[in-house]
């Protein structure tokens, strides 16, 4: 039985991802993801059923006795037989036509948009976790140098001089990490679950961050004069097909409310052809043509119910029209803002990592100490400053690169044929 389940559980951590994920790999599984499949799925169907032009709507073939309970004629001879032709009209039936293929380019298009968002989420989620580990890693330096400041004061108890309240305040601020500690701990592990999912041959989550650009290198190209929106813009373009296919429904449910033919007839009364057969037979005029008809029925609509569907239609595609203006002055607003945000907060990131350069570990240090003697009260404080900076500057890391992968969405790029990795140095391809 031991051996049994060794073996099992070899198995299984061999066939785990045990190496850091590379984030090219941890990002392919958008391909498979299953909101892309169930987008496939309705795109093959509106592939294998296309709406064809067709002039006419139904046939109907009908007979008819006219005579039930007469027995002057046989029954075949009294049936009539009609032949009944519904047209649609042409120009409904490409209309129809026109409303299916624009349905069909639009669940195209939308696969891509789907595809931009998973990505963003993917990508969301590899930011997410690095900074919520920095910040938990903050966090523990924070608590230990807590509890080093409160065993020193605790020495100090009994001189005269005490502050009681430099007590109070760090037993309140080693708490309060504490706190903030439990706290991180469950993001992160909300964070590796929702990547699991995603990724569930991973047995450790950690991401191969080696390759991921710079800071400096984000901020170069988003003031790239790629990052703009233009006509192609793939929300713009989703506007735009949601535009064409309210134009389309509306021309067909119009083009119903328009004087049309409603059928075309044709009947054989067979009883008519044997009286004039009859007629022929006994040498007396006939006419076979009286047994051949022709009825056409035209459709004058009074509006009503169709008429309300119709201005409905209308405004739905007034409405359509307006959108996409609103549509394209907001995408605008928001990259120039996301330009404008990350411009400042790459000088916040900067002022910061210099002043942490500046008061750096070692020769900071060196140097106070000098000047105060060993004081550890005053080296702890001056460590404390360092670690709240570095929380400040992962903080200001994390806006940006978040910034950056909403501006990538808005302009498209994160979904462009061939898909790459947007975060890479190189911009390698995703497998």
């Amino acid at each position: 039985m031991v051996k049994v389940l060794v073996v099992i559980i070899t198995f299984a951590w061999s066939k785990g991802y045990s190496d850091p994920i590379p984030i090219n790999a941890f990002l392919s599984t958008v391909r498979n993801d299953y909101n892309l499949e169930s987008q496939k799925e309705g795109i093959s169907f509106l592939e294998s059923s296309p709406v064809r032009a067709s002039i006419l709507d139904n046939v109907e073939f009908r007979i008819d006795d006219r005579a039930l309970f007469s027995d002057q004629k046989s029954f075949p001879e009294r049936l009539r037989y009609s032949l009944r032709l519904r047209p649609t009209g042409i120009r409904n039936a490409f209309a129809a036509r026109q409303v299916h293929n624009t349905l069909l380019d639009y669940n195209v298009h939308r696969k891509k948009i789907v595809v931009n968002q998973l990505l963003k989420e993917r990508y969301m989620l590899i930011f997410e976790l690095l900074y919520q580990r920095a910040r938990l890693e903050n966090y523990l330096r924070l608590s230990d140098l807590y509890q080093d400041r409160i065993r020193i004061l605790k020495r100090k108890i009994n001189y005269i001089d005490f502050d009681y309240n430099a007590l109070i305040k760090s037993e309140r601020e080693y708490t309060d990490v504490q706190l903030s500690i439990v706290e991180q701990r469950s993001k992160i592990e909300l964070i590796e679950n929702k990547i699991r999912n995603l990724f569930p041959g991973a047995i450790q989550i950690e991401f191969d961050t080696t390759n991921i650009v710079s800071i400096e290198t984000v901020y170069e190209m988003m003031s790239g004069s790629s990052i703009h929106i233009d006509s192609t813009n793939m929300y713009l373009m989703e506007s735009r097909l949601k535009l064409r296919s309210e134009e389309n429904r509306y021309r067909y449910e119009s083009g119903s409310n328009k004087p049309h033919i409603r059928f075309i007839e044709f009947t054989f009364a067979q009883d008519h052809f044997h009286d004039q057969l009859d007629n022929r037979r006994a040498d007396q005029t006939y006419d076979f043509s009286n047994a051949f008809q022709l009825e056409v029925g035209l459709s004058f609509p009074t509006g009503g119910p169709n008429r309300l569907t119709e201005n409905r239609r209308k405004m739905a595609l007034i409405s359509e029209r307006n959108r996409y203006g609103e549509i394209k002055k907001a995408l605008e607003d928001r990259v120039s803002d996301l330009k404008a945000d990350v411009k400042s907060l790459l000088a916040q990131y900067t002022i910061l990592t210099r002043r942490n350069e500046e008061i750096a570990a070692e020769s900071s240090l060196r140097h106070f100490t000098r000047f105060e003697g060993e004081n550890p009260i005053y080296l702890l404080q001056i460590k404390e400053s360092i670690i709240k900076n570095e929380i400040q500057v992962e903080n200001l890391k994390y806006r940006i690169f978040k910034m950056f992968i909403e501006t990538m969405d808005l302009t498209g790029k994160l979904s462009e044929k061939p898909l790459r990795n947007v975060i890479s140095v190189n911009q390698e391809l995703i497998p």
